[in-house]
This record gives structure tokens, sequence and C-alpha cells, in this order.
């Protein structure tokens, strides 16, 4: 009995959802997402608006959400970006960055990219700043810093060994 821990949940459960506006609510979100199934949770980060991760009870209606919602536009986004992903502890690098490494695409059964997704960094953050953190981990194909909302970017690497 009793709620299972972050371990044990279903990672393709799981969805990251960005380019969302500062301004979005959880209920918003709710609305346009419980059409899937169950809702288990829906997180904001409390101090930025511009991403949320979603879970569903069950695998199917997050695979479904992910196939139907990536790409359209709402209120509160002009295209919003749905992956599915795992939960994990986040790491950081040396500068007190979250960085993760996306693990939904397999899940969905699109292609694995080597990419990772750098989250909770300052709004004057831009490309230039990135490259010389990422590029000693291996070739960077595409750095992709977000603007509208801020505080996020993927660093793409030209291998999986390096991401």
């Amino acid at each position: 009995f009793g709620r299972q821990s972050e371990a044990e949940a279903a990672p393709s459960s799981r969805l990251f959802v960005g380019n969302l506006s500062r301004e979005v609510i959880k209920e918003e979100l709710n609305s346009v997402f419980e059409g899937y199934g169950k809702i288990k949770e829906i997180w904001v980060p409390y101090t930025f608006k511009g991403y949320c991760f979603l879970e569903y009870e069950e695998e199917g209606p997050a695979k479904l959400a992910v196939e139907e919602m990536n790409g359209t536009a709402h209120d509160f986004s002009d295209a919003l970006k749905v992956e599915l992903t795992a939960r994990k502890k986040p790491e950081y690098d040396r500068f007190g960055a979250r960085v993760e490494t996306k693990s939904g695409n397999a899940a969905a059964g699109r292609p694995v990219e080597p990419r990772l997704f750098v989250g909770n960094i300052k709004e004057e953050i831009e490309k230039t700043d990135l490259k010389p953190i990422f590029e000693q981990y291996g070739k960077i194909v595409d750095i992709w810093v977000a603007f509208n909302p801020p505080g996020f970017a993927f660093v793409q690497f030209e291998d999986m060994e390096s991401a």
C-alpha cells in the first residue's frame, strides 16, 4: 500500500512539458491533459514557470498525450514541447545548474538523440556561455537556449557516449 517511490514510478508515465508561458497555472494544464487519462501529479517550478512535469497513473495516456499534444498551440503556449521522461535524481554541473539526460524518446519509440536538457539556468545565459562547459565531454552539434520563456537549454552532442 501507499504511494509509489520515485524509483518505482513507471518512467513512461511522466511527461516533460515545455514552452509554457510564465502565467500558466496547474488548473489550465490539468484541463488540457486530463482528457488523456487520470493525472497523478503536475509539478510546476515555483520560481520559474516555463515548463512542468506531469505524471499520469498509467503509461498509455502519457504516450498518447505526447503523440497528440507535442507541437500544438494553446492559450499558454505557441507550440508545446511534450516528451516522455523518467524520474531520476538531478545532476548538477560545477556551476550549480541542473543537468539531465532525456530518456523519453526511447520510451516513446522515437530515436534516442544524444541531447541533454539543462534546466534552471539564468535568463542571460547564451550559447557561448554553455559551450565551454559542455565541449569537454565531446563534440557538440547544437546548443539551443530558450528565450521565451527563458531558463533552460538543450545541448546536442555528436554521439551518445558524449551525452
